[in-house]
């Protein structure tokens, strides 16, 4: 059955199932979806039906009328991912099953409420365009002590700024600097994916956090980092990518490449069916656009682009799956699982 995703008011993140016949949506308490006694819509504002297979939406003589992609509407039939507007409320029609759409409100998480993000503030478009250069300065640093840490500072700067809820992907641990070992944090190499137990990383493991990450840029590898990479802008920037804009059809590609990690999923690519026991749950649709945000403002952009969702998926979401342990490790595979997976979200999207 077809489902509303609210994506703006008072239930933002919630999933209604529709149900055959009448659903009601309005500030009245009998409504089937009941809206904010605040708002601006009607007690009895608008009704979804489905009549022959085809689902309708009716205007119910509402005082601000009801909007369908921008446009207001007196009765219209239903697509797929269609957005309705009832007072301050923001609803997406979504096709797909529970799941699906449950992935997709996690997702949309990601949009800032703020229309404008924060992609015309004068500071903020200056910090990020000068952060490249900066994280080059960093990476010769790093490359002073050893080459093998410079490679990583780059992974290291995307997972502080995504809040910690990134892996060090690719990265073997006689590279990891002691300091980050003090604070019990772990990096996944590409291989193998498990260890010898056949056992993944615990998210608290491998999820990168702050506290580690500071003390490399503290002067535990670099005498004066402040001089390349100010504590001020790192928190600075944190802050700002919560309210960096991010497309809905970035928000849907996410939430569908989440959803490709779920060996159960009819849109799974054969190798997710063959090597993963457990996807990734529905909140990481979540983490991996924060960590897209946080790729895009490193390469200086304040607009998020397909490749940064690519090529974040593998920190964003390694740690988050459970392997098969019947199938083994797919070793070098990792690289073909997510192109895969990447494949399989655009094909869906």
């Amino acid at each position: 059955m077809p489902h509303l995703r609210v994506i703006l008011g008072h239930h933002v993140g919630r999933v209604f199932s529709l149900k055959p016949g009448i659903n009601s949506i309005g500030r009245e308490s009998s409504s089937n979806i009941v809206l904010d006694p605040e708002s601006p819509a009607s007690r009895r504002h608008a009704e979804i039906s489905c009549t022959d297979g085809e689902w309708e939406i009716r205007d119910l003589g509402s005082s601000n009328g009801t909007k369908i992609n921008g446009r207001l509407i007196n009765r219209k039939t239903l697509d797929h991912h269609d957005e309705i507007v009832v007072g301050e409320n923001v609803l997406v029609f979504d096709y797909s099953d529970r799941a699906t759409a449950e992935t997709e409100a996690a997702a949309s998480n990601a949009i800032p409420g703020d229309a404008d993000g924060v992609q015309s503030a004068p500071e903020f478009i200056a910090m990020v365009r000068s952060l490249p250069s900066k994280l080059t300065l960093l990476e010769r640093a790093f490359a002073a002590y050893t080459p093998q840490r410079a490679l990583f500072i780059r992974q290291i700067v995307i997972a502080i700024l995504a809040g910690g809820g990134a892996t060090l992907y690719g990265v073997e641990n006689d590279a990891l600097p002691a300091g980050i070992r003090r604070y019990g944090i772990t990096v996944q190499p590409a291989h193998p994916w498990h260890d010898a137990a056949g056992r993944t990383p615990s998210a608290q493991q491998s999820a990168f956090g702050i506290e580690g990450a500071s003390v490399v840029l503290e002067g535990e590898i670099i005498s004066d980092p402040e001089r390349f990479l100010p504590r001020s802008e790192i928190e600075f920037l944190k802050k700002a990518l919560v309210n960096l804009h991010i497309s809905e059809t970035h928000v849907r590609i996410a939430a569908r490449l989440v959803c490709a990690t779920r060996p159960e999923s009819k849109h799974a690519p054969d190798l997710v069916k063959q090597h993963i026991e457990t996807g990734a749950e529905s909140d990481s649709a979540f983490h991996l656009l924060t960590a897209a945000k946080a790729r895009a403002i490193c390469k200086g952009r304040c607009n998020v682009e397909l490749s940064d969702l690519e090529r974040v998926a593998p920190m964003a979401l390694l740690h988050r799956l459970r392997p098969n342990p019947k199938a083994g490790s797919p070793s070098s595979e990792l690289d073909t699982l997510f192109s895969a997976i990447f494949g399989a979200a655009l094909e869906t999207a």
